[in-house]
C-alpha cells in the first residue's frame, strides 16, 4: 500500500528549545495536585481554552496556536517596551 505525503500538510515540526528550558531546576519545578477538587477555576479555564476548545472546533484553521502566541508575544513586547521608555 503506497503512502502518500502532502505538499501542504506538515510531516513533522521541529522547534529549537534553549537549553535552560530543560534544565533539572525547571524540569523538576511542578506541583501536584492530588484531588482535582484543588484545581482553580483559572486551572479549569486554561484547560478549557488549551485542550479542549482546539480539539472541539470542526474546522480549525492552520496555524491557529502560532498565530494567537505571537499576537501574545507582540503585545507582552510593547507592554514591556512602555514600561522601559517610563
Amino acid at each position: 500500500m503506497p503512502i502518500d505525503f502532502r505538499p501542504d500538510y506538515p510531516l513533522l515540526q521541529v522547534q529549537p528549545v534553549p537549553r535552560f528550558v530543560y534544565d533539572d531546576q525547571h524540569l523538576n519545578n511542578y506541583e501536584i495536585v492530588p484531588e482535582l477538587t484543588q484545581l482553580t477555576t483559572e486551572d479549569w479555564e486554561d484547560y478549557y481554552n488549551t485542550v479542549v476548545r482546539p480539539n472541539s472546533q470542526i474546522v480549525r484553521p492552520r496555524g491557529q496556536y502560532a498565530a494567537a502566541a505571537r499576537k501574545r508575544r507582540s503585545s507582552e513586547g510593547s507592554a514591556d517596551d512602555k514600561s522601559a521608555t517610563t
